[in-house]
């Protein structure tokens, strides 16, 4: 449709709401899962947008008090979350979360729906779908938060507010400086020229 619609998500007490969404991804069973301030929030797509409603109820709410800031989905249909709580992994089949890492995540992405990286603490980590760490990368001294990852080709920009660096063949990390600039985020569409 050719339209703007300002729906907002509750649970079933309207104690929390999705005012603030940060991510989304739908699983394989037409099921929106949307990162939000304090919840995340599992919702039909089909129910959401056949909805007239300005505010509906979530049908699955996980882990209220929890702040989610990015999600995704892997090739095995689980969902990859980073909260306040760490990085979690999320059967999509009974909802059932397991904490990965209980470290700080400042950006997560996943590569060919089968590798997940996230910076975290002046280091990237590699995991594998299962959930066991691959590898840890340190990224050198510099206290500068990733703001985001994304995959180009066979490598991974992360970039930070005034720096990116380029990780090639997931072993080697080139630093490059962003003089005068300061970006809050990254987007790369292999379809853009």
């Amino acid at each position: 449709t050719s339209q703007l619609r300002i729906i907002v998500l509750t649970d079933t007490n309207h104690h929390y709401t999705a005012r603030w969404a940060y991510h989304m991804t739908e699983d394989e069973h037409g099921r929106l899962w949307i990162a939000s301030y304090n919840v995340l929030y599992i919702i039909s797509k089909k129910r959401l947008l056949s909805s007239n409603d300005k505010e509906i109820e979530a049908d699955i709410v996980l882990m209220p008090e929890t702040h989610f800031s990015h999600i995704a989905l892997d090739k095995q249909g689980q969902i990859w979350a980073t909260s306040s709580q760490g990085l979690m992994r999320i059967n999509t089949i009974d909802c059932k979360v397991h904490n990965v890492m209980k470290d700080n995540i400042d950006a997560m992405t996943i590569v060919n729906q089968n590798e997940i990286w996230v910076a975290s603490s002046g280091r990237f980590l590699h995991f594998a779908t299962d959930g066991k760490k691959i590898d840890e990368l340190r990224y050198g001294t510099s206290k500068e938060k990733i703001l985001t990852i994304n995959s180009v080709g066979n490598q991974l920009w992360a970039i930070s507010q005034n720096e990116y660096r380029i990780i090639k063949n997931s072993k080697e990390i080139e630093l490059y400086k962003i003089p005068f600039y300061a970006a809050t985020s990254g987007l790369y569409s292999p379809n853009t020229k």
